[in-house]
C-alpha cells in the first residue's frame, strides 16, 4: 500500500479534490501556492487528507522525489500444480503445468486422452492450484494435492489430444453448468 496526499476544499457546500500526490510536500506547496487563488473562486477549508491506495507512483514522475517510494514491490513467488490419475506436475503458469503433465505420460496413456471428444468422452480428468510459494518449496503431496502448503483457485480440466501433438484442454465448470440448467429451468 502506498499513501497518496489530497488537497480538498468546500465551495457551496461541497468538498471537491483540488490536488493530488504521492509526495506530502508536493501537497504543501501547492496549497501554499494556490491558497489565495482557490479562496477568491469561493473555496473555504481547504486541508490535505491522506489514503492508502494499492496504486504506485509513477516513477518517471517522482524520480527526484526522496519523500517517495517508487520501488514496484515484489510479487510473492507462485507457481501451479497440475495432477491427475498418472502423476503430477509443477510449473510457472497453469497451462504450462497442465501440458507438463500431460506430456510426461502421454506416451503410455495416449490412447485414453486421444480423440476422446470424438467418443462422447470428456477426456482424462486434470486437477489444478496455485500454490502460494517458490517452486522449490518443499511441500507434500498427498491425494493428489500439494499438502502442508497455502494453495488457492483450484479448477478442474478435461484433457484430450486432437492429433498425435496437439492437446487440447478445458476446464470443467461443474457448478457453474447446474446453476445455470437450473436458472433456465425455472424460467420455463
Amino acid at each position: 500500500m502506498n499513501t497518496y496526499h489530497e488537497i480538498h476544499g468546500t465551495i457551496e457546500g461541497e468538498t471537491e479534490l483540488l490536488f493530488g500526490s504521492f509526495s506530502k510536500g508536493d501537497c504543501q506547496f501547492e496549497l501554499q501556492a494556490e491558497k489565495v487563488s482557490w479562496a477568491d473562486q469561493g473555496y473555504s477549508n481547504l486541508v490535505i487528507t491522506n489514503r492508502e491506495t494499492d496504486e504506485s507512483p509513477d516513477p518517471v514522475v517522482y524520480a527526484d522525489d526522496d519523500d517517495v517510494d517508487t520501488t514496484t514491490p515484489t510479487p510473492d513467488p507462485v507457481h501451479f500444480f497440475a495432477s491427475c490419475a498418472f502423476g503430477w506436475a509443477t510449473a510457472d503458469t497453469r497451462d504450462e503445468a497442465i501440458e507438463k503433465l500431460v506430456n510426461s505420460f502421454r506416451r503410455d496413456y495416449k490412447d485414453i486422452v486421444k480423440n476422446s471428444h470424438k467418443r462422447g468422452e470428456a477426456g482424462a480428468y486434470v486437477w489444478t492450484c496455485q500454490v502460494n510459494a517458490p517452486a522449490d518449496e518443499n511441500y507434500s503431496i498427498e491425494y493428489y494435492a500439494p499438502k502442508g502448503v497455502d494453495i488457492e483457485d483450484a479448477q478442474e480440466h478435461a484433457i484430450t489430444y486432437l492429433t498425435d501433438k496437439v492437446m487440447a484442454h478445458c476446464r470443467i465448470y461443474d457448478q457453474e453448468v447446474k446453476n445455470l440448467r437450473a436458472e433456465l429451468a425455472d424460467q420455463s
